[in-house]
């Protein structure tokens, strides 16, 4: 003969229940958290060497350049000067761009990241 359990057993049974639920909502809040700051981290990263190693390349072509000039003038000042000027109209440039060369990009990146839904289906779900 089966009895009914007392509704003491099913209150805490149920409580369980909802902690074991909200425990492990939890964790996989914290592990969605984690995976997209790696993901927001590495993208950082790699931009920063990115930008790194192009600011190097531009020193080291920056002063060819100026050596180069310093042949067919016989002087440093005109390779500078006009090297100098070079990096100040890139820096309008550059200004002028922010939004569409960096802003609108980099929005773009992180709310794909931030609120992108994997779709992980089963092969039962499938079928």
């Amino acid at each position: 003969m089966n009895t009914p359990e007392p509704k003491n057993d099913m209150y805490t049974s149920f409580i369980k229940d909802v902690k074991e639920y909200i425990e492990m909502n939890y964790d996989l809040f914290r592990l969605n958290l984690l995976e997209k700051l790696s993901i927001i981290l590495s993208i950082f990263f790699a931009s920063l060497l990115c930008i790194l190693f192009i600011t190097l390349a531009a020193i080291h072509f920056s002063m060819a350049f100026i050596h180069w000039t310093a042949l067919f003038f016989h002087s440093l000042i005109p390779g500078l000067l006009i090297m100098g000027g070079i990096w100040v109209i890139l820096f309008f440039m550059f200004y002028l761009l922010r939004k569409r060369i960096f802003v609108n990009p980099m929005i773009r990146i992180l709310s794909r990241i931030l609120f992108h839904h994997h779709k992980k289906t089963t092969k039962n779900e499938e079928e």
